[in-house]
């Protein structure tokens, strides 16, 4: 049976699918920020350190741009043992916040790391932008619209056809191997093809 799908609010009875309708320091060159804040191209090559936020609802205009003045004020601060971390932050398919730290540098400390989250966590709380947890995985159905689903439900939604080896998923585990260009990829080039038959694992 198809898993049922709620669209875009957040006052629907629980579902197990969610689908939205719609799809000077914060880089050392401006060059490198203007292509992690553009939309219709892919992010630069990802030897950067990475991290992902995921939004449950669709960001509005309004809402984005309030979001990166407060992020641009957060990596104009940001500090790692005391030294500067050249870094930025961008919102990627209105769903997807996505720090990065200047690869030519160290990586942060984990304290840095931890403050980093707790401040874009507090930024998007203060805009009341729900987040979603780890345990979701991202995905675009055959319309290219993007839904997610609990990561208990991957077994299911395998069976019923929701997925498939060629559906994309964004593989948020990335965020360990600093590789964005295999972000948004086919289920079978990713850690989920372990639930697809073994025959359709190549």
């Amino acid at each position: 049976m198809p898993l049922n799908v709620l669209y875009g609010s957040t006052n629907a009875p629980k579902s197990k699918v969610y689908y939205h309708t719609n799809d000077e320091r914060a880089y050392k060159t401006a060059a490198f920020n203007s292509k992690l804040r553009t939309q219709n191209i892919k992010l630069p090559p990802m030897t950067s350190n990475t991290w992902f936020f995921s939004i449950k609802t669709p960001l509005n205009p309004a809402q984005e741009s309030a979001l990166q003045t407060d992020f641009d004020r957060f990596t104009a601060s940001w500090k790692s043992h005391g030294a500067d971390v050249s870094g930025g932050v961008s919102v990627k398919y209105h769903r997807f916040v996505i720090v990065q730290s200047d690869p030519r540098e160290d990586r942060p400390s984990g304290c840095s790391i931890d403050s980093m989250r707790k401040t874009v966590e507090g930024i998007l709380a203060h805009h009341q932008i729900e987040c979603v947890d780890a345990g979701h995985v991202f995905f675009r159905d055959g319309a290219g619209q993007i839904a997610f689903v609990n990561f208990r439900e991957l077994p299911q939604c395998v069976a019923d056809g929701t997925l498939t080896a060629g559906t994309l998923i964004f593989d948020h585990t990335l965020s360990q191997t600093d590789d964005l260009n295999r972000w948004e990829v086919p289920l079978v080039e990713t850690w989920v093809k372990r639930y697809l038959p073994v025959a359709d694992r190549t």
